[in-house]
């Protein structure tokens, strides 16, 4: 058994957890002999109950039915011992000793950004989140959440509207996507990215494994933004995981009156970023290998997720720059519409503001 499977089977074996495989391997120095080692010797390092769950693993072998099912679904797994687990991940303290991978997870996905948020998400979180997301996207990040309703789903959404990949995390097993409604948006996240397990595959959805989940949601990004979320959210909880981390927290702010504003605003008042548009974000991250830009000046392609208005104006616009009154009479446009419109593709970073108050496409 070379070290990938050895680490394989010990994420599979209850109550063990990555704290204990590192105590253990200080003492045996390779999994393989974690798991050959007698009962009376994994007992002095973790004691009897957890010595006696590895010792039971080598009279079932229960991790055949395991891999047989992940390969007869077209799913993966990265452990420890492959060179591919996140490098990011990796750092954290106890990151998951297995990621079960439905899609595919690469290299160029990093850095990342997650955008979190509430379940119950109102107009203006929904609007926050998808402008701030095609942003990320356009410029070169993917973006992860957690699948769950409300502001993940956005998210995740956005991310494949505007063309980007978008990695999901479970907390429950792949074979058991939660929330079920969202098992739709799952296939669309593998076809464009990955839904992420660190859990057996079988795993119900369980409120003591949602902390982990958010745990590494924040492990594998470089910056985490949270959009609306009550004092003690999921969302909160995980922007806490990510300062512990060392990552960068943003908060978009929200009306005071507003539960959902309480979360992001104490964020803010502890430290965390208020950001109001993308570059906000991406100046303080680092930069993604790819960046989603034209083909050159003046043949550049039209961004994915663009529509009605917002394509309309971005298509009329070249490199010089336009000013508000010319692009409303060349478009047949109020010009407070025209405003609105301008204001959303520059927060999706998509145009310019140039003095003089011409807009026009980024280089």
């Amino acid at each position: 058994m070379d070290a990938r499977t050895a680490f394989f089977v010990l994420a599979l074996l209850p109550g063990i957890g990555p704290r204990r495989i590192q105590a253990l391997l200080a003492v045996f120095g390779e999994p393989q002999r974690i798991l050959t080692a007698s009962e009376n010797e994994l007992r002095r390092v973790v004691g009897g109950t957890c010595a006696g769950v590895i010792a039971k693993w080598k009279r079932d072998g229960s991790h055949e039915e395991e891999e047989a099912l992940l390969r007869a679904r077209g799913w993966n797994y990265l452990t420890w011992a492959d060179e591919a687990y996140p490098a990011l991940l990796r750092e954290i303290h106890s990151p998951p000793l297995m990621l079960q991978i439905w899609g595919e997870v690469r290299p160029s996905d990093f850095p990342a950004v997650a955008v979190v948020g509430t379940r119950r998400t109102t107009p203006y979180g929904r609007d926050c989140a998808r402008l701030f997301t095609a942003g990320l996207v356009q410029s070169g990040f993917t973006v992860v959440s957690g699948l769950a309703h409300g502001i993940d789903t956005v998210a995740h959404e956005a991310a494949l509207a505007a063309g980007g990949r978008t990695l999901a995390v479970l907390g429950s097993g792949l074979a058991e996507v939660y929330p079920k409604e969202n098992l739709a948006l799952a296939e669309r996240i593998a076809a464009n990215g990955a839904v992420v397990s660190q859990y057996p595959c079988r795993t119900q959805p369980d409120a003591r494994q949602f902390p982990q989940r958010n745990h590494t949601v924040s492990g594998m990004s470089h910056g985490l933004l949270v959009v609306e979320g009550n004092a003690r959210s999921g969302s909160m909880l995980t922007a806490l995981a990510a300062m512990e981390q060392g990552r960068t927290v943003f908060a978009v702010p929200g009306p005071i009156d507003r539960q959902g504003s309480i979360g992001p605003h104490r964020l803010i008042q502890d430290g965390a970023k208020l950001v109001m548009t993308v570059e906000d974000m991406v100046s303080e991250l680092p930069e993604p290998p790819r960046k989603q830009t034209g083909e050159s000046a003046g043949t550049a392609a039209i961004p994915p997720g663009l529509e009605g208005d917002e394509r309309r104006i971005y298509e009329l616009l070249d490199f010089e720059g336009l000013t508000i009154d010319s692009i409303a009479e060349k478009t047949d446009l109020p010009s407070s519409r025209v405003s609105s419109t301008l204001l959303r593709l520059e927060i999706r970073q998509l145009i310019r503001k140039n003095p003089g108050m011409t807009f026009s496409r980024r280089h």
